[in-house]
This record gives structure tokens, C-alpha cells and sequence, in this order.
């Protein structure tokens, strides 16, 4: 299960970056050429790049890639697990943070349209929420595997 999720996220990002890509070399292109902008461009690209980051921060978090108290937690096991509850913590609470003040933009601002694709506002605070969502299972799920002393996470293969 863990590598469709990670096969998934993969494929996501590769669309997303390409898609980001190839909308800005045409609006580049067209705006040398046929000294016209696609109106619709830049929204595209700034869309496709706020869903990307926070997909890819998710993954970075599940996945223990997030920045830690290095220099705290490698002293000893005692310091490397009060690091590691105090990450797991805080992202309990950055991800209850998204994910409550997401509910209230989207509740005020969500429908409204954007200027050129017309598509709702609430396209560049849906990722955050469900990236929210994502943060607090994690940060949970790693704080009962710490608390437990079930040490040794699955790593998986990439």
C-alpha cells in the first residue's frame, strides 16, 4: 500500500512539474512570438506549484525527511526521543492550524472566482487542507509509536 501511495505522490509531482513547465515555455514563447500572454498562465502554474509543494512536503514528512533537531537528538536515545515527540507535536498542531483556518478562508473567499481561469479560490486552500489532515495522521500515528517504544519505522524502498 505504502509504495502505490509513494508510486502516486510520484506521478502527481511529474505531472504537476511538467505541466507547470510546458504552460510557462509556451506563454514565454508566445509572448515572443506573437507578443500576446495567455491571461490564464500564470494562475495554471502557481495552482499546479501550491498542490506540488505540499504533496511533497507530505511525503517528506511521512517519511521522516523533515528538518530535526539534529545536533539535540544525537546526543543520546533519551534526547533523540523528546526531539523526536516534540516534532511529532508540532505537527500535530501546524497541521490542525491548516486545516481549522483553511475551513474559515474557504467558508469566506472559496467560491469566489479567480481573475482568468474562473475557477474557485478555494483551489489554493484545498491543498493545504488535506495536507493538514495528512500532518496531523502522521504526527499522531509517529507520537504513539514513540510513546510505545516501537522504534524502527518501515523504511521504505524509493
Amino acid at each position: 500500500m505504502t509504495k502505490i501511495i509513494l508510486k502516486t505522490e510520484r506521478v502527481c509531482l511529474i505531472v504537476l512539474g511538467l505541466t507547470m513547465s510546458l504552460v510557462m515555455f509556451a506563454n514565454a514563447c508566445s509572448r515572443y512570438f506573437l507578443s500576446k500572454t495567455f491571461l490564464w498562465a500564470e494562475e495554471t502554474v502557481r495552482i499546479c506549484f501550491v498542490w506540488a509543494m505540499f504533496i511533497a512536503i507530505s511525503e517528506l514528512f511521512a517519511y521522516g525527511g523533515h528538518i530535526g533537531f539534529d545536533v539535540f537528538s544525537g546526543k543520546n536515545r533519551w534526547t533523540k526521543k523528546i526531539s523526536k515527540i516534540i516534532t511529532d507535536a508540532v505537527l500535530v498542531v501546524l497541521g490542525f492550524n491548516l486545516v481549522f483556518f483553511g475551513r474559515a478562508i474557504v467558508s469566506q473567499v472559496g467560491m469566489v472566482p479567480l481573475a482568468s481561469t474562473k475557477l474557485p479560490n478555494m483551489v489554493f486552500h484545498i491543498p493545504g487542507m488535506i495536507a493538514g489532515c495528512v500532518w496531523m495522521v502522521i504526527g499522531v500515528l509517529d507520537l504513539i509509536r514513540v510513546l510505545t517504544n516501537k522504534e524502527g519505522k518501515e523504511e521504505v524502498e524509493r
